[in-house]
């Protein structure tokens, strides 16, 4: 069966490929600052945890280390694609739902995690690009600045970090096989006082959740 190309992977998907495979899950460990021994929770309806809170729908990750119960991180993912064409056009998709993305990080910020990030996954098909070498099947220059320079960052909450996770498929084989993931931390988020009924909602939350 052939693989499904990386820029088809349903974005939750991606998200939790993230954390959960060895290598990618390092670079996000390291690049977010994550503590060890964190618990993580994907697409988690708002709602079962602040019925009074409407937006965003779900939190794409909640991550909650029991030592330190007052500095929970949540990631609003948005994902954009770079497809095979997309070096000729300079036009990647989904560019504008970037805007979304950064009402919804916002919107976590205003719940009152600890830190608050918009992680924006760059899918870059570089699979049909056999013509160039694996250098070239990466971007960089003007279609990367225009990504990592988006307008609608301006938006963002001070205190909300800004980071971009490029995952590039290289070949026809699996991106997890034959792929590489780079996480660059354009804005750090700013640590803030957590309030303690978001702790405590979170506690109830991850109790008997294994690392």
């Amino acid at each position: 069966m052939v693989p499904l190309a990386v820029t088809q992977i349903p974005e939750g998907v991606l998200a939790r490929w993230l954390f959960t495979h060895f290598v990618s899950g390092m670079s996000m460990v390291n690049g977010l600052h994550i503590r060890p021994r964190s618990l993580a929770r994907f697409a988690q309806p708002t709602a079962e945890l602040w019925p009074e809170v409407g937006f965003p729908g779900d939190l794409d990750a909640l991550i909650f280390t029991p030592e330190f119960e007052d500095e929970a991180v949540a990631i609003e993912f948005k994902r954009i694609k770079v497809k095979p064409k997309a070096w000729t056009t300079r036009l990647p998709n989904r560019m504008n739902e970037l805007e979304h993305g950064v009402s919804q990080a916002n919107a976590l910020r205003k719940i009152g995690f600890h830190r608050s990030f918009l992680a924006v996954i760059i899918a870059v098909d570089g699979s049909e690009r056999q013509d160039v070498n694996v250098f070239g099947r990466v971007i960089s220059g003007k279609l990367l600045a225009d990504i990592h320079g988006f307008e609608a960052q301006a938006k963002l909450d001070d205190s909300v970090g800004l980071a971009f996770i490029e995952v590039t498929q290289l070949g026809p084989e699996s991106f997890s096989f034959n792929g590489t993931v780079s996480v660059y931390v354009k804005r750090p988020a700013k640590g803030v006082d957590q309030p303690a009924f978001v702790t405590e909602r979170l506690r109830r939350l991850f109790a008997g959740t294994e690392s």
